[in-house]
Order: C-alpha cells, then structure tokens, then sequence
C-alpha cells in the first residue's frame, strides 16, 4: 500500500506542466492532475509504498503481517533463510525487489546470498520469467491472463485496490492474496 499522507508530503517531487501550458488554471489542473497519478501510484514504488502483508503457500496458505513493516520484513528474510526455493509471479522484478528496496530503507538486513553477483539467486524462481522463455517480451503476461489462458481460472480482484481492502475487509483481502498464491503455484506447476 502507499504510505501515509504525512510520508508521502515529504517524498513528493516537484511537478510542472508542460512548457507549452501558458494559462494558469490549465496548469494548476495539469499540476493536481499529476499529483493525482502519482499518489494513486504510490504503492507500487518502494520509495512511496510500504509492504502490508506477505503471503506463502506451502501445504497450506501462510502469511505475515504487523503493525510494524520491519518485522515483517525481517520474518520475510528469515523465511528466505531456511534455504528453501521461492516461487512467485513477476516476483524478481516487483515482489522480491520491492522487499529487497524497502528493507535497504528500513535499514532491516538483508540476507548476504540474495544475489549472485548482479543477479538473483537462483533459489528465486519467477514463473513469469519463465513463461517468457527468459525474454523481455513480457507484455499481456499477467498473473491473471496466463492462469485464464491456461484454464486455472484467474485472480479474484485487482491489486490496485489491495491497500483498500486491506483496510476495509482484512478477510478478504487475505483472500485476494490466497487465490494470487494459488494461481502463481498453479503457473508453476504448469511450467515444471
């Protein structure tokens, strides 16, 4: 989810209309319309956003959530420390990189074997990677496109909306996050 208003106010940058606006309300409505998309997109930077929960499937769907990110963060390494793989969905280039970014912010350690070199583990399996045979070509390669592609059904709601259903229905945004863990398990399986 995004951070608080009060967090946010410090991070913001500046934003100017385009050199080309010359009347003054064009511009504060160009300006406020910026400010508008930024904040909506705040949770997914980890410069602006914070983690709310973090969820696992093993037998059985585990999750880790506080009042405080940096416990979970620290559970989430600790987790990463038992050895064993971690499986996700566009999770080296989201997930796993926003935990990675936010612990480095919250001064919360981060486990030494993360990278090998200048890339990740190979404990950390992305099953969109994958499905993209190692490519660029990510485009349309959604959780939810692939899964309905491959008749796993999809997901069961946007992500967009996470933090505010996270806030407003704790059970079924645990829910939302379930059915994301089973359908990238369920990708996984497909591929392997």
């Amino acid at each position: 989810g995004p951070l608080g208003q009060e967090q946010l106010d410090i991070v913001k940058p500046v934003f100017h209309a385009p050199a080309n606006y010359s009347d003054k309300l064009k511009i504060a409505a160009k300006v406020a319309e910026m400010e508008e998309d930024w904040r909506k997109d705040a949770a997914l930077s980890a410069l602006t956003g914070r983690v709310l929960c973090i969820g696992f499937l093993r037998d059985t769907v585990e999750f880790i959530y506080a009042d405080d990110e940096r416990t979970m963060l620290a559970a989430f390494w600790d987790e990463w420390n038992k050895g064993e793989r971690m499986i996700g969905f566009a999770c080296k280039h989201f997930d796993a990189k926003f935990a990675y970014q936010r612990s480095i912010l919250l001064r919360v350690p981060v486990p030494k074997d993360l990278f090998s070199g200048r890339y990740w583990n190979p404990r950390l399996l992305d099953v969109q990677e994958m499905f993209s045979c190692f490519t660029r070509d990510i485009k349309g390669l959604s959780l939810d496109a692939v899964c309905k592609a491959a008749n796993i059904g999809g997901k069961s709601g946007n992500g967009e909306f996470f933090s505010e259903l996270w806030v407003n229905d704790r059970e079924a945004a645990l829910s939302y996050l379930g059915r994301d863990l089973e359908c990238s398990s369920a990708g996984n399986r497909s591929l392997t």
